[in-house]
């Protein structure tokens, strides 16, 4: 979106779980404007009276006027219909298994939307279970949770570079560090 900060960002958060509410506390935090929507209607109720967020119906969540669509719970979500009627500039969001098909991506990207494929989104929480299997201190975690943001710029840069998907390239990417730890 062309900035480092989350101030005055719009993000729709689909899902309020342990990930989803955490998440949008730190966006406020961050001085986003946050919406959250969730089946669980009373989870989300108290959510967002605590933390200053809105709620809006789960049904709206992938296509209400947002700068960035953040689904935090059901896999497949992402499908050609919901695609169409999006407004966000970027999807990124702790869901595993966010796409219906491969080809999204495609419509995605035709659409000028970015989207974060949900294995990079998701590395802070795998790195955060690793520091005690590999002895991290907080500080090393910290640090590389931090270049997950260097992480994602590659991706976009990989993207642009081979024009294809963002999705393509984090595997790409992917692939050449597990190439090269072996």
């Amino acid at each position: 979106m062309g900035r480092d900060s989350l101030q005055d960002v719009r993000i729709a958060i689909q899902g309020v779980g342990a990930v989803g509410a955490r998440l949008a506390a730190l966006l406020v935090d961050a001085g986003s404007e946050v919406m959250v929507a969730d089946v669980d209607e009373s989870r989300c109720n108290k959510l967002a009276e605590r933390i200053g967020a809105s709620v809006i119906p789960v049904a709206d969540c992938l296509s209400v006027d947002a700068d960035v669509i953040s689904p935090c719970a059901l896999g497949g979500i992402l499908k050609h219909d919901a695609v169409d009627a999006m407004q966000a500039r970027v999807v990124c969001g702790a869901a595993n298994n966010q796409l219906l098909t491969e080809d999204v991506t495609v419509l995605l990207q035709a659409k000028e939307i970015f989207y974060v494929p949900d294995f990079v989104a998701n590395a802070g929480g795998v790195i955060g279970g690793l520091q005690i299997d590999c002895n991290y201190t907080a500080a090393e975690s910290n640090a590389r949770v931090q270049g997950i943001y260097d992480k994602v710029l590659k991706v976009a840069e990989l993207a642009n570079s081979r024009n294809c998907t963002t999705d393509q390239a984090a595997h790409q990417l992917a692939r050449a560090f597990i190439g090269e730890q072996e």
